[in-house]
């Protein structure tokens, strides 16, 4: 071998031992030198409970107090098992099964504790907690506790940091079952065969027959979740509300079997109306109708004016040509069963079909499918206007009046991207069995929840199952809704004034 062959060589192995020392990890994904780095591969950092470390503690000791053994052992790095050793005093205090202290520590540790105290007492009386609960709370605490000078961010990295500290997270609310499907099986077929009944006496098209309801809307919309005491086993709230969580309004929804929106939501707020200021009505949404009630309830008068103003709008509403009429499911809430409303829908080509109690939501198609995604809707411009003008809720800025110009712009908003969804609303009704075809053709798309293997009656049976004379049972409730009792009965709140 030449010299200058021995050269090259020993100039290549000099060069690769500098490139191995260089080296850190080499794996499938990446390779990483020092000061370059190759992708974007995130390492995560390792948590070690209480008793992991006294296991690694025990084993070094009784292994000759060999560092490197130990570290080999546990695949650790040596250096913490020299921390652990240090520390072992420190380690045994801390509580059974609790990882390192990590993160910052609180800078306004009084606040904090009386913050924790006073969320603890939420949660034991059933109350709902938001995070603009503990931001509003944190924020008097301050101005309590600390001088006035004293600057305080109340930001997502304070917040994120408090409930890691104090073990607090985010947790779903427990539901307990309201009625057997079982019981509800033979009513729900004699609505079926009811409403069969009048499609064939009548002539009505998809866009001729609608569904109906109403339901409580709250400022603060419950999304069925609370902040709780991480690891507890149950997670209940009672059913009073207080503040922004009571019912704000009452919307009144109503969709076609074709998926065209032809009437407008109706908010019915609490109060007579007569002391709101034109520039407020000016700021309402024109996409929703508004009226006011004393205790902000669908009751005969609303009834009768939405039925003569939105329902009988020959502009949005017209009579589909060679049709009999329309034909209305909705529930048996009180106000719908009065004989002025009855007659006024009859002289209007209405037929008027009754939900059975307790039914509802398994055979309305707006319990069924569309109220969730319109609430949640509604919920997401909640949290959008909430992250920009957060200030407002926790210094308690925002007067009824804002509040019921922001709820018919969010509806409105909310409703007009649900509408979008046509085929969605269409398959809501077949799916309760509303529209599809009467000569059973289209039966295998009904499903009816909690009721597997349920059969729609046919034609020839329907007959056999209801009598000509059948009265609908009425309701003494306000509102017989299924699914509003499962949202929480919510409560009107007694500052919710017109001014």
């Amino acid at each position: 071998m030449s010299t200058d062959q021995l050269l090259f060589i020993r100039m290549f192995d000099v060069r690769l031992r500098s490139l191995k020392s260089k080296l850190i990890r080499v794996d499938k994904q990446s390779i990483v030198l020092v000061g370059v780095k190759m992708d974007d591969t995130k390492q995560t950092r390792r948590a070690f409970s209480r008793e992991f470390k006294l296991s690694v503690v025990q084993w070094f000791y009784s292994n000759n107090k060999n560092v490197l053994q130990t570290s080999n052992h546990f695949k650790i790095d040596r250096k913490q098992v020299r921390t652990w050793v240090k520390a072992e005093e420190k380690i045994r205090k801390q509580k059974s099964k609790s990882m390192s202290e990590r993160g910052r520590k609180a800078y306004f540790p009084r606040m904090e504790e009386k913050l924790v105290q006073q969320f603890k007492e939420q949660r034991k009386r059933g109350k709902t907690v938001k995070k603009w609960w503990f931001l509003s709370i944190a924020r008097k605490i301050m101005n309590e506790e600390y001088p006035k000078d004293m600057v305080f961010k109340y930001s997502n990295r304070w917040f994120n940091g408090f409930c890691r500290r104090n073990r607090i997270s985010l947790r779903r609310k427990t539901h307990i079952a309201q009625k057997s499907p079982a019981t509800l099986k033979d009513p729900i077929q004699k609505f079926h065969a009811k409403l069969l009944r009048e499609r064939i006496r009548g002539t009505f098209q998809l866009g001729d027959i609608a569904n109906m309801d109403q339901t409580p809307l709250p400022f603060v919309l419950d999304d069925g979740r609370t902040y709780e005491t991480t690891g507890a086993d149950e997670v209940w709230c009672s059913s009073g509300a207080s503040g922004l969580d009571k019912r704000q309004c009452t919307v009144q929804l109503t969709v076609f079997g074709d998926g065209v929106s032809r009437v407008r939501p109706t908010l019915i707020f609490r109060g007579e109306g007569k002391r709101i200021k034109p520039d407020e009505r000016r700021s309402w949404d024109k996409r929703v109708n508004v009226y006011f009630q004393t205790n902000a309830w669908c009751d005969e008068v609303i009834m009768k004016k939405w039925t003569s103003d939105e329902w009988c709008n020959i502009f949005t509403n017209p009579a589909t040509p060679g049709s009999s009429g329309k034909l209305l499911v909705a529930d048996v809430h009180k106000a719908q069963q009065t004989d002025e409303v009855k007659r006024l829908l009859q002289k209007k080509n209405t037929v008027l079909v009754n939900v059975p109690p307790g039914c509802t939501s398994r055979v309305q198609p707006l319990d069924v499918v569309l109220n969730k995604p319109f609430k949640n809707l509604v919920r997401e411009q909640f949290e959008k206007h909430l992250d920009e003008n957060l200030n407002d809720y926790v210094e308690g800025k925002l007067t009824a009046s804002k509040r019921r110009i922001l709820t018919t712009k969010w509806v409105a908003i909310a409703w007009e991207k649900l509408m979008q969804d046509k085929e969605m609303v269409i398959r809501s009704f077949k799916k309760c069995g509303i529209t599809t075809n009467v000569d059973g053709s289209e039966n295998d798309k009904v499903n009816i929840r909690g009721m597997e293997g349920y059969t729609m009656p046919l034609p020839e049976e329907e007959y056999h199952l209801i009598s000509e004379d059948e009265d609908d049972a009425s309701s003494d409730s306000e509102i017989d809704d299924e699914e509003d009792l499962e949202d929480g009965e919510y409560e009107l709140d007694d500052d919710d004034n017109e001014q």
